[in-house]
């Protein structure tokens, strides 16, 4: 009998108010604990994703560079490079720069000077 009286005592302290609220404390903690962890994960997912969009800039770029590497490794190569940064021409060549005879023309502000009579007459009519 003293056995089912203890049951009951264990019972009763389990569903008393006293637990309940304790137990509603360590869930709360817990809560806390795994969105704390979710922040960290989404924040990293998102720093991966960026550190993989950089790692891909950088291939293309290491491409390009390996590309204009190997045209630089060929006599042709070297010589146009120097053409194009230089304007470098060989023995027995001309350069020709074509210029635009097409200048804008300049454009010539003229200031009328107007009285006080005809200025404030122009600020209430529209032409």
């Amino acid at each position: 009998m003293r056995e089912f009286e203890e049951r009951r005592k264990v019972k009763k302290l389990l569903h008393s108010r006293y637990a309940i609220a304790a137990l509603l404390v360590v869930l709360l903690l817990l809560s806390r604990g795994v969105w704390g962890a979710y922040q960290k994960y989404a924040r990293s997912e998102e720093i991966a994703q960026r550190i993989e969009e950089e790692y891909s800039t950088l291939q293309e770029k290491e491409a390009s560079l390996r590309s204009a590497l190997s045209d630089l490794e060929t006599e042709e190569g070297r010589e146009r490079e120097v053409r194009d940064r230089f304007g470098a021409v060989k023995e027995g060549e001309r350069l020709i720069i074509l210029v635009d005879d097409e200048a804008p023309a300049k454009q010539t502000v003229r200031f009328e000077s107007r009285g006080l009579w005809q200025r404030i007459k122009d600020l209430f009519t529209r032409d």
